[in-house]
């Protein structure tokens, strides 16, 4: 069976319900973060992974969850008994902006997320099944218009890494 882009993402996406929480709670021991700080990191449970879907059960979501997706999937040297396909897929911690005037704690609790966010991947690089060890690229933090009342924050990375015919 060819390892292709779906398996490729349903495997990362393992990953991190699996070990990201155990990273955000290294931070918080690290930081001295404890619940009720207002930098201290809620794990994200499994029920808060949105697969290419801004829909309107995201605004049933409190705190942060989790936004993936493919970015992009060219093709390199394709002929017809091989080829390689270059996977870019993005992984991003969001929230909905509340407007407070704390945001920037908000902020700083995204820049948090996406530490724990590399770690995963930084410390798992065999995830891609016997492929050249993934190019991780570090987001800025965002903001977008979810609707006409909510505004998205988001922060996280974009990962690439290659499938292959063979």
């Amino acid at each position: 069976m060819m390892y292709d882009e779906e398996m490729m993402i349903k495997d990362v996406e393992k990953l991190f319900k699996a070990k990201l929480n155990a990273e955000i709670d290294c931070i918080n021991t690290e930081k001295g973060a404890t619940l009720g700080d207002v930098l201290f990191l809620a794990n994200i449970p499994d029920d808060k992974y949105v697969f290419e879907t801004l829909d309107s059960r995201l605004l049933n979501y409190t705190g942060f969850f989790i936004m993936y997706g493919i970015i992009d999937t060219p093709m390199r040297e394709a002929n017809t008994d091989n080829f390689i396909e270059d996977l870019t897929m993005t992984f991003q911690v969001a929230t909905f902006d509340k407007g407070e005037k704390t945001r920037s704690n908000t902020l700083y609790k995204l820049l948090r997320y996406r530490r724990a966010l590399k770690a995963v991947i930084f410390k798992n690089p065999d995830v891609f099944r016997n492929y050249a060890k993934p190019l991780v690229a570090s987001l800025k933090p965002e903001a977008f218009p979810y609707d006409r009342k909510n505004i998205i924050l988001t922060i996280g990375l974009d990962i690439k890494a290659s499938v292959t015919a063979n």
